[in-house]
C-alpha cells in the first residue's frame, strides 16, 4: 500500500506540480533544477548505464548550434556551472548563475538540454570516462563506495534497481549514438519534468522557461516502478577481495517506508540518535571512533544517501518509492573488521530492544530541529528540498519536520524502530583483503578481541569491549567476491 500511495502523490505531483517557483529577492544568483523522472531503472535489457551515459552527455557536450568546445567558451565568463545527478528513479540538471548574467546562461541552458548535440566525438570521451570510473575508480581506489554499491546490489537483486546507477562495462561498451537517441526521445519528455526555478526572478519569466520546455513531447511518463526488494534471511556475508590496507563495511535491508509515510519522521529521530552522518550526535560515532579510535566515522541512514559536496548534507533530489536502512563503517584496520560489526550490530540490537532513553530522546530533537534547518542554508539546496516535498506529498518537508518534532513523543520513535528495523535479517558487506581470514573466523564462531594501538583504554571501555568481541553472529551465508569481477554484465 506505501508504494501504491507513493505512486499516486507523484503522479499528482507531475500533473498539477509541473513547476516549482521559489522567489528570493536578496540572492545574487538564480537556480534552475530541472528534474526529469527517469533514471537507471529506465536502462533497457544490456544497457545498464544508458540513462546515466545520456545525462552526462548532454551536460559534457554541445547544442545543436554550438560545439562542446564552443559551449564552455561561452558559459567560462559567466561564473556559471551546470551539473547533473543521476539515480534510479531521477536525473536531475542544476544550473547557477548570477542574476545579470542569467539570460545569457539560460539560453545555452535550454539548448542543452531542449537541443543536445549527440557529437560522435562527445560520445567516445563520455563513455570512455565513465567505464574508466568504474573499472578504475569505484572497483579500483574507491573501497567504501564499492562496499555500499554491492549492498544496494544485493538489496535490489531481480529488481529494476540492481545494477549501479553507472552501468555495467560490457553493457556500456556496447552503447551506441543511437541507443542515446533513442533514450532521450523516449524519456525526456514534458511530462516527465518537474522545474524548479528559484532566486531574484519575476514568475512571469518562469512561466516563459516552463512554456519553453513545454516544447517537449508529451508521452506517458515513466512512473516510479513497483519496487519490491527481497528481504534477507538471516546475516549473509559478502567479502569482497581486494587489496587494501584496511576493510572497508556496509550493512544494511530494505525497509518499507520512505519521507512520505508518516513514520519516517519518528524512525529518521531514531536513525540520527543512532547514527548522524558526519556529526558526533550519533551512538556509533561516540563509541567506535570517539572512545576507541577504530576509524574516521561510522553513520547510520533511514534511505539513500549521497554527500553533496564537502558538506554533511544529502544530495536533494534523489526520490526513489523503495528504501534501505543502512549502517556505514568507514575503514578500519583489518584486525578490527569483525569486532567492528559485531559492535555496530550489538548496539542496533540495544536500539531495537531497549529503545532510547527520554534524555536521548530529548537531545536528538533538539538537535533534529536546528540541524534540519541548515540543510536548506542555500538557494539551490532550498529549492531542491521543495521540489522533493512536493514529489513525497508535502508543501514543505522542512517545515514538516519540526511541526512533527515539536509535539513527537518517545514512544512513537521506538515504536517505530521496532516497527522497521531488525539485526537478525541483514547483508554485510565487507571489501577486504583477507576474506578467507575473515570467513575461517566466522565459521569458527570464536571471540574477536579489539586490538589497540595504545595501552591507555578506560576500564569501563575494556569490560564493555568484552560484550562486543563474545556477541554472536551466526552466518547464514558467507560468499567470497572478487572486486575485479564485479558490475561487469
Amino acid at each position: 500500500m506505501r508504494t501504491l500511495f507513493f505512486i499516486l502523490i507523484f503522479l499528482s505531483s507531475l500533473v498539477f506540480s509541473k513547476m516549482i517557483y521559489y522567489q528570493d529577492n536578496t540572492s545574487p544568483t538564480i537556480v534552475l533544477r530541472f528534474q526529469f523522472f527517469t533514471g537507471s531503472q529506465d536502462d533497457p535489457p544490456s544497457k545498464k548505464g544508458l540513462a546515466n551515459l545520456v545525462a552526462n552527455l548532454i551536460v559534457e557536450g554541445g547544442t545543436k548550434k554550438l560545439t562542446y568546445s564552443e559551449v564552455q567558451k561561452r558559459l567560462w565568463p559567466l561564473a556559471s556551472s551546470i551539473d547533473v545527478v543521476v539515480d534510479k528513479s531521477s536525473t536531475t540538471f542544476i544550473g547557477e548563475v548570477h542574476k545579470d548574467n542569467f539570460d545569457k546562461f539560460y539560453n545555452i541552458f535550454k539548448d542543452l538540454l531542449l537541443n543536445p548535440r549527440f557529437d560522435k566525438e562527445d560520445f567516445s570521451r563520455v563513455q570512455r570516462k565513465i567505464i574508466n570510473y568504474l573499472e578504475n575508480d569505484l572497483k579500483s581506489a574507491n573501497d567504501e563506495s564499492l562496499g555500499k554499491e554491492v549492498l544496494q546490489w544485493l538489496i535490489y537483486k531481480g529488481t529494476p534497481f540492481e545494477h549501479p546507477v553507472i552501468g555495467l562495462k560490457e553493457d556500456l561498451e556496447k552503447i551506441n549514438l543511437i541507443d542515446v537517441q533513442a533514450f532521450y526521445n523516449e524519456m525526456y519528455k514534458f511530462s516527465n519534468l518537474k522545474i524548479g526555478i528559484g532566486g531574484p526572478i519575476l514568475e512571469k519569466k518562469a512561466k516563459e522557461i516552463e512554456n519553453d520546455f513545454a516544447k517537449l513531447k508529451v508521452n506517458v511518463f515513466s512512473v516510479q516502478k513497483n519496487i519490491s526488494p527481497k528481504k534477507p534471511e538471516g546475516i549473509n556475508f559478502f567479502l569482497i577481495k581486494k587489496d587494501s590496507i584496511s576493510s572497508a563495511i556496509s550493512i544494511g535491508f530494505p525497509i518499507d517506508i520512505n519521507r512520505s509515510n508518516p513514520d519516517f519522521i519518528p524512525l529518521m529521530v531514531a536513525t540520527s540518535y543512532f547514527g548522524e552522518h558526519r556529526t558526533f550526535n550519533g551512538i556509533l560515532m561516540n563509541k567506535m571512533r570517539e572512545q576507541r579510535g577504530l576509524n574516521y566515522g561510522d553513520y547510520a541512514y533511514a534511505e539513500h544517501f549521497l554527500q553533496d559536496g564537502g558538506s554533511t548534507f544529502a544530495i536533494p533530489n534523489i526520490p526513489r518509492s523503495s528504501q534501505y536502512f543502512s549502517i556505514w563503517i568507514r575503514p578500519v584496520a583489518n584486525e578490527n573488521a569483525l569486532f567492528s560489526i559485531k559492535m555496530a550490530i550489538y548496539e542496533l540490537k540495544k536500539l531495537i530492544e531497549k529503545g532510547i532513553d527520554e534524555k536521548g530522546f530529548q537531545e536528538t530533537v533538539s538537535f533534529l530541529r536546528g540541524y534540519s534547518k541548515l540543510w536548506v542554508q542555500t538557494l539551490s539546496r532550498r529549492l531542491g528540498y521543495l521540489m522533493d516535498s512536493s514529489t513525497y506529498g508535502y508543501s514543505d518537508f522542512i517545515q514538516e519536520i519540526d511541526k512533527r518534532l515539536r509535539n513527537l513523543k518517545l514512544e512513537e520513535v521506538n515504536d517505530v524502530v521496532k516497527k522497521y528495523l531488525n539485526w537478525k535479517d541483514l547483508y554485510v558487506v565487507i571489501v577486504t583483503p583477507e576474506p578467507e581470514k575473515i570467513k575461517g573466523i566466522l565459521e569458527l564462531q570464536v571471540p574477536t578481541p579489539i586490538i589497540y594501538q595504545t595501552s591507555k583504554t578506560p576500564c569501563e571501555i575494556l569490560e564493555e569491549d568484552k560484550i562486543y568481541e563474545s556477541f554472536e553472529l551466526k552466518p547464514a551465508k558467507i560468499e567470497i567476491l572478487k572486486a575485479e569481477e564485479l558490475f561487469l554484465k
